[in-house]
């Protein structure tokens, strides 16, 4: 479980984001759109944290983990897919 709150003001900057599907005070969801954008540019090589920024993400996403752990999360998917 993730230990990050996302206060009101970072939730609705995230909702923003044409790439959010929605966010709460502990996840956001991520369109499918921006899973494959995303893997594409990691196939490419492109550093995650770069990813992301190019994405419209905010530097408090962009330095966390979150970037990490997503593409760590969508490569295993979609080798299985």
């Amino acid at each position: 479980m993730s230990k990050k709150q996302y206060t009101h003001s970072q939730q609705q900057e995230l909702q923003e984001n044409i790439y959010v599907e929605k966010v709460s005070e502990k996840y956001i969801t991520f369109t499918d759109t921006c899973r494959q954008k995303a893997l594409d540019l990691d196939i490419q090589g492109v550093y995650f944290r770069d990813i992301f920024s190019s994405l419209g993400f905010p530097e408090y996403i962009v330095h966390s983990e979150v970037p990490k752990i997503c593409l760590k999360r969508w490569r295993r998917k979609y080798r299985q897919d």
